[in-house]
């Protein structure tokens, strides 16, 4: 049995409450609504702590999707002649970014979602079709009300980045605001938000956990009766713990707990110093290695998981614990 404490394995941790997604909720009566002040020409909406805008040339610069690049190369062939209405859209270039969409029309001071594309629906694990944005409750939505109202009064499309509550995984979207006429008098009625996703939370997250200064592994272990992790699968092992095991220097493949033996168990690789110790239900215990360099390894469960926290601790932390250690 894999033994890495005394006494019995800290104990599972309750998983988090769930937080809940921002519902949409039906209109309340307000006041007047403040209108957005339309930007002549190339002017944009300021940029806000939800969103950031860009407009002329510098779309070109700044979408990063090639089904939004080519559906802004669309519409600007059409507006040569008139503003485009939604069947000017439908060609080669612009039809695969419509698989993403939303039709927002305007209705007084609000927008109407007409329209929304079934894999987009999918993406938001939700319907939105005759939903006014006012009845959407997210941060954004004001924000992006003032980019609907710049992009039909000034009959010209702002790119956006935004940082989304609609999805539960999805976060940060890019999205291209064209207006669209619905007849040939090329009046703008139509806001057609275009969106591509950035990244979503489990891109942020590993991104965050690969770049972290503490070594982290992540494992599925199995329990014993008496409350012992026997062994377990491990399912992640970020940057920096492998450079703390120098597991990139002697190429060998840590796949379970049972194999963290000789760092946290055998004194192989690294010896244990002084006394374990349990707080807030997690195990902390220090080690070096060959070296001299002093570890402390944190290890706490949650839900289904056990995780191990390491951090390397400066010469004059470490020397306390060896010192009263010793003199004990």
């Amino acid at each position: 049995m894999v033994n890495f404490w005394r006494g019995n394995a800290p104990a599972a941790r309750p998983a988090a409450a769930q937080v809940k997604s921002p519902s949409i909720q039906p209109k309340q009566a307000s006041g007047p609504a403040v209108k957005a002040q339309a930007a002549p020409g190339n002017a944009k909406p300021a940029n806000t702590a939800a969103i950031q805008t860009w407009v002329g040339d510098d779309i070109v610069i700044e979408v990063q999707s090639g089904n939004l690049a080519g559906a802004y190369r669309a519409w600007k062939a059409v507006t040569s002649k008139a503003l485009p209405r939604l069947s000017d859209m439908t060609g080669p270039e612009s039809k695969a970014a419509l698989d993403d969409m939303m039709m927002m029309m305007k209705k007084d001071d609000d927008y109407l979602v007409v329209a929304q594309s079934p894999n987009y629906i999918r993406t938001l694990e939700r319907d939105l079709r005759g939903t006014l944005l006012t009845e959407i409750k997210v941060p954004t939505a004001d924000a992006m009300r003032q980019v609907y109202d710049t992009c039909i009064e000034t009959k010209k499309p702002v790119y956006v980045r935004y940082v989304s509550e609609l999805s539960k995984q999805s976060v940060y979207w890019e999205a291209l605001i064209l207006p669209l006429a619905a007849e040939d008098n090329g009046r703008p009625i139509f806001a057609l938000n275009l969106v591509s996703l950035i990244d979503n939370k489990a891109a942020i997250l590993q991104a965050v956990f690969d770049r972290s200064p503490v070594g982290m592994i992540v494992a599925a272990p199995t329990i014993s009766e008496n409350g012992q992790i026997d062994d377990g699968q491990i399912l992640s092992i970020n940057n920096r713990a492998k450079e703390m095991l120098r597991l990139s220097q002697s190429q060998r493949q840590i796949q379970t707990i049972r194999q963290l033996g000789p760092w946290f168990r055998d004194g192989t690789e690294w010896t244990r110093i002084g006394m374990s110790t349990i707080e807030n239900g997690r195990t902390k215990i220090r080690y070096r290695n060959d070296t001299a360099k002093d570890f402390e390894v944190t290890i706490e469960t949650f839900s289904r998981f056990v995780l191990f926290s390491i951090v390397e601790l400066a010469p004059t932390t470490a020397a306390k614990p060896a010192a009263a250690a010793a003199s004990a």
